[in-house]
């Protein structure tokens, strides 16, 4: 009986000492594993970032030759050019005004209202992108328009000037004096060295 109880805790002390060799192994296998997720991803997200920084950088690229070709009045290699740059980074909201700023001087004004809109529907109230939006509008003819890019302006931007520079402009130039003299003193309030054009 005594041997039996001896062989049976042999048995199982045999059988703790594999089963934590067994833990041990697994452990260090599975933090083996998880080590070359880990380099794996972080090599996938690196590569990732350097290839759209490299696309991004390669867009600009292009925005600068279709401006070049554009400002020597090569129409088609320019369009190209800025084509080419879409191509490598749609979201890029600059890119694309520049395009737009382009595209006027060839006048393609409807193409261009398209460019601007997409590039303010990527930046929805950044101050900058809505200025050239509502300088695109009044400066073509359409002050209504430029009036709601003015009103955009001066709800995200309420101190700054411009916006109400451009509603104010923009009313002048549709011959309703009152209102444009009251945006424009509101202009002034903001920026006391903005120019603004005599309503008499």
């Amino acid at each position: 009986v005594c041997w039996g109880i001896l062989i049976l805790v042999e048995a199982e002390i045999k059988k703790e000492i594999l089963v934590a060799q067994g833990e041990r192994f697994f452990l260090n296998v599975s933090g083996l594993s998880f080590l070359f997720f880990l380099t794996f991803l972080s090599g996938y997200w690196g590569y990732r970032l350097v290839r759209a920084e490299a696309h991004h950088y390669r867009a600009r690229y292009y925005t600068g030759l279709g401006e070049a070709h554009g400002a020597k009045g090569y129409k088609n290699r320019g369009l190209t050019h800025f084509e080419s740059s879409y191509q490598y980074n749609p979201y890029d909201w600059w890119n694309l005004t520049q395009w737009a700023e382009s595209l006027k001087t060839f006048g393609l004004r409807d193409i261009a209202d398209k460019k601007f809109a997409h590039a303010a529907d990527l930046m929805p109230e950044d101050f900058h992108l809505l200025r050239l939006f509502a300088r695109h509008y009044l400066f073509s003819g359409r002050p209504e328009k430029a009036i709601e890019i003015g009103e955009r302006i001066i709800r995200s931007s309420p101190h700054y000037s411009y916006g109400y520079w451009i509603v104010g402009r923009s009313n002048f130039v549709l011959k309703r004096k009152d209102r444009a003299k009251k945006f424009f003193l509101e202009a002034k309030a903001r920026d006391p060295e903005i120019h603004l054009p005599k309503l008499d």
